[in-house]
Formats: structure tokens, C-alpha cells, sequence
């Protein structure tokens, strides 16, 4: 698709877009932006963009020629555009090949810089639909202590009524109700804080495993086997982070499990100073498409965004995740199993 300059310009000045344009061989040779900026890249620093490193390499791209067959694309999709600083922006992106009276022809970026994290809602906030409500752990606080004053009177009375069977269901009732509401004030109350808390592996697998358990097939159909102890120590990190990574393999993974047979998932731990994490892994009969040739595997870390994806897996969120964490993730799939390895740096927080 070719525009010419006066259209795509007026274009940029209508709407909250920034254009880049580019010659033939990736020199960034003007921004458009009508006040808004790349995050870092402007009309001052155009000499130190360089295409290979801040957009061919995040995304897995080969050479610019691959740009120019994306300019017959009628849609945006969203790309990886490397800041001055290094950090990484996942933004919307539609190619366009300007050329006819150009010579020789160029490329120009039409790039959306509002879908940036900083603009309010960043890609793992729109992947993540659970507890986006942010009175929801306040909420939560104040149905437990409810529930807390109605299990006090329910044992009392229990105590002076011990033969009443009907009592002592619902004071059991009740303990499930009060551990399934303490998992999930605990998971609200750290996805909502956007900075690194105290991380215990063991706790965290046991709140993720009890939310993985409100799913039908999950529950009834994984078996799952962990440790006591993990063996990990304690450290900070972002909790978000965390359980995205484990939450998105995991989706991934119910893709390709048959949906009426039985599964064992066997969870362990891995400390190997300074790093630490966990390992998991599910047996039993898959369904592989035909797309996903086993055994095929992807690395994510924060060298290497995402390499060739998996069909069904959203490598660009892992990424965003791997990243805040510094994390390394390997996911695994053969016709025997579907693996999944985090890594990550493990800084005791309880020691001086």
C-alpha cells in the first residue's frame, strides 16, 4: 500500500500516531509526531537509530526487505520498537511503501504510542482480565471478616450442640470458603502492587495451584504432584510477572491436552546460586496440531525476546513478563510431555 507524504502526514496530525520514515536501506530519515514522541526517539537523536539493532533483531526479523512485504498488509499488528534506553515498547504498527514519485522508495512506520504501558494500560494489563476492579481485595477483606464472625458463633454453638451433624458441614464449608477467599485476597492484593515484593515460591505455587483448581478440567482431570519445599529462598520480584509466565503456559498447555483423559503435573523447584525457580512438567495423552512439529521448543529471556513462536502461545506477553523479571523460560513440547522452566536471579532478602 503507498501513501503520499501530504496524506500520511496530515494523517499523523489528526490522530495520536507518530510516522517514521525510512530510506531504502533502514536509515531513519524523518519523525512525524505532532508532539508526541517514540519514547526517546525524536528528530534530535535520529543518527543513533539503527534499524537492525531497535527493530529487526526484537523481532525476529531478517533484513528489510521482509518490511517492505509487510507494507501490502491491510491491518496493524503490533511490533517490538527497542527506546534509546534500551527498554523495549510493544506498539500497534502499520507499514507503508512510499514510492511511485520517490526515488529510490522508502518506508514509513505508522506507529500508535498510546497502547505504550506508560499511556495506562500496558500489554499484560490487557492480556490479564482477572481482578481488574481495583476495590475488589477491599472487597474481599470484608466478606472474610464477615464470614470469620458467622464460623465463630457457628463452632459455639456447635460446642454446646456436638451431635449436630448439619452444624459441622457448614463450619467445614466454612473453612473452604475462608482458604479459598485468603488465596485470593493474597493473589489480588500483590498483582495489584506494581512493584517487587517478597516472593516465596512455596506459597506462590500454593495460591496459583488453588486458583488453577476453580477450573472444571484442571481439577478433575491433572493430577498434581510438589514438594513440601521447594527449596528456594525467599527474594523480591514482581508478582504480576510471575504468575503471567505460569499463567500463560498453562493456557497454552490446556490447548493440547485431550479433554477427557486423566494427566499427572509434577512441579519442582530449582536453586542454583544466584538462580532459582521452578520446573514443570505434564504427562499424558496430548493433541498435537499439525502446525506444532515435537519436538519444537521456545527460550524467552531478556537477550532474546521471543524467538520463533509457538502457534498459541503469546510469546509477545512472556516477553513483557521475562523481561520485568530478568527471567529466563524455557516451554517444551513432545509427543511424551509439555515442560516448562523459569529461572530467574534469587536474592535472599533475609540475610544482610
Amino acid at each position: 500500500m503507498t501513501f503520499p507524504d501530504q496524506t500520511s502526514q496530515q494523517l499523523c496530525r489528526l490522530g495520536h500516531f507518530v510516522q517514521l520514515t525510512l530510506s531504502a536501506e533502514g536509515k531513519l530519515m524523518e519523525v512525524e509526531h505532532n508532539g508526541h514522541s517514540l519514547f526517546g526517539w525524536s528528530s534530535e537523536n535520529l543518527a543513533a537509530f539503527d534499524l537492525t539493532e531497535h527493530f529487526l533483531k526484537p523481532n525476529n526479523i531478517n533484513n528489510i526487505e521482509e518490511i517492505f512485504s509487510l507494507a501490502g498488509q491491510a491491518a496493524s499488528r503490533p511490533f517490538f520498537w527497542k527506546q534509546p534506553d534500551g527498554q523495549l515498547a510493544y506498539l500497534p504498527t502499520f507499514w507503508l511503501s512510499r514510492n511511485g514519485q520517490v526515488s529510490p522508495p522508502r518506508l514509513m512506520a505508522i506507529i500508535n504510542p498510546l497502547s505504550h504501558p506508560e499511556s495506562g494500560i500496558s500489554v499484560k494489563e490487557s492480556k490479564k482480565f482477572f481482578f481488574q476492579a481495583t476495590r475488589l481485595g477491599g472487597l474481599l477483606h470484608n466478606i472474610t471478616n464477615t464470614l470469620g464472625i458467622m464460623m465463630g458463633r457457628a463452632e459455639m454453638l456447635h460446642r454446646q450442640m456436638p451431635k449436630a451433624e448439619d452444624l459441622g458441614e457448614i463450619i467445614k464449608a466454612s473453612h473452604r470458603m475462608r482458604d479459598i477467599l485468603f488465596n485470593s485476597s493474597f493473589k489480588i492484593d500483590h498483582e495489584n502492587t506494581r512493584q517487587n515484593v517478597p516472593i516465596s515460591i512455596d506459597r506462590f505455587i500454593e495460591v496459583e495451584l488453588a486458583f488453577l483448581a476453580h477450573d472444571k478440567f484442571f481439577r478433575h482431570q491433572v493430577a498434581v504432584s510438589k514438594p513440601d519445599n521447594f527449596g528456594v529462598p525467599q527474594f523480591d520480584a514482581s508478582y504480576w510477572d510471575l504468575s503471567g509466565i505460569l499463567s500463560e503456559s498453562l493456557r497454552f498447555f490446556r490447548q493440547l491436552m485431550l479433554p477427557r483423559e486423566q494427566f499427572q503435573m509434577d512441579l519442582r523447584g530449582y536453586y542454583q546460586k544466584p538462580l532459582g525457580g521452578i520446573e514443570l512438567s505434564i504427562t499424558g495423552p496430548l493433541a498435537l496440531p499439525d502446525n506444532i512439529a515435537a519436538p519444537a521448543e521456545i527460550r524467552i529471556s531478556p537477550e532474546q525476546p521471543h524467538g520463533p513462536g509457538l502457534p498459541g502461545l503469546d510469546t509477545f506477553f512472556l516477553a513483557t513478563c521475562v523481561r520485568e523479571l530478568e527471567a529466563n523460560v524455557e516451554i517444551r513440547i513432545s509427543p511424551e510431555s509439555l515442560d516448562l522452566k523459569l529461572h530467574l536471579p534469587v536474592c535472599r532478602t533475609d540475610l544482610p
